[in-house]
């Protein structure tokens, strides 16, 4: 059925006169009638009585109105749905972070804000480690995600947030906690939990090769992807471990004692990041968030 006979149908209805309906629609009456008639045969019923140049709905044609009116109005109310996807204003968005993301007021800020401009927009959000979000983003399980990236990805874009660098936890009144220019050395023999090499292989060698280049042989007795685990360990005293400098601060002074290692640098970036071939017109909404809230909040 041809919603441009539809419409004509509906003009010819409202003005009970082809000629004016006509009118109305910019078009000729011949191509006016031409629809109608071709509506009726369709319909295999009679929509108007006719009387001379005027035209009055018959009884079918009086319930085919609410109908035609029903199924233009669904047209139009799915061309703006369509028209709003398009423009990244209704959709669905796959958003990952690493938990220590979370912890930096940039990530909360663009999601709250995000959320307030593009209510009609779906955020999924899921918290995992590093590699499994990075993983995720390159194969489609996610549109985007906040983490750390210790090294560059070509296929992929970003927005740096900002830099962190890692410091030693350990229990608070282990002797190591008030020591001064606390270096690689003076932690070797102690007992360390660790990231799991199959969790960041490449941070992971970064790290030891750091350590061995320090005169540390680290000695690892717990593996622990997550970072509350790690330092929960730490305060419980099985061993020290390396955290981003964002956990100071979230643990009781009692519990837990953070300490620069100062020959252990190893800067790691926080990004929101994103597949550089992803079109989503959501996704392009939320990247202009996220960089709107970085400026305001640099």
């Amino acid at each position: 059925m041809d919603l441009r006979a539809l419409r004509y149908f509906l003009a010819a209805a409202e003005t009970q006169n082809l000629s004016r309906a006509a009118e109305s629609l910019n078009v000729v009456q011949s191509a006016l009638s031409h629809q109608i008639r071709g509506l009726e045969e369709e319909l295999g019923a009679s929509l108007f009585e006719r009387h001379g140049r005027r035209i009055r709905l018959s009884a079918i044609g009086g319930v085919f109105r609410e109908e035609a009116k029903r199924i233009l109005a669904n047209v139009d109310q799915a061309k703006h749905r369509v028209d709003r996807a398009v423009e990244g204003e209704f959709g669905t968005l796959r958003v990952g972070f690493q938990t220590v993301a979370c912890r930096n007021r940039l990530v909360s800020e663009s999601l709250l804000s995000f959320r307030e401009r593009h209510p009609d927009v779906e955020l999924k959000l899921s918290s995992m480690t590093g590699a499994a979000l990075l993983d995720g983003i390159r194969t489609g399980t996610f549109d985007a995600g906040f983490l750390h990236l210790p090294v560059e990805h070509p296929d992929l874009k970003k927005i740096h947030f900002e830099t962190s660098d890692w410091v030693l936890a350990l229990p608070r009144n282990h002797p190591l906690a008030a020591r001064r220019g606390l270096k690689l050395k003076h932690l070797q023999g102690q007992p360390f939990i660790w990231l799991p090499r199959d969790i960041a292989p490449v941070l992971y060698d970064r790290m030891t090769a750091i350590c061995h280049a320090g005169g540390l042989a680290p000695w690892i007795v717990q593996e622990a992807f997550d970072e509350v685990m790690m330092v929960n360990l730490v305060a419980v005293g099985m061993g020290l471990s390396f955290v981003i400098d964002s956990a100071r601060g979230t643990w009781p002074e009692d519990m837990v004692a953070f300490r620069r290692v100062s020959d252990f640098s190893l800067p790691l970036p926080l990004c929101f990041v994103w597949r550089g071939d992803n079109e989503s017109a959501p996704l392009k909404r939320l990247s202009g968030v996220v960089a709107q809230v970085k400026k305001g909040l640099g």
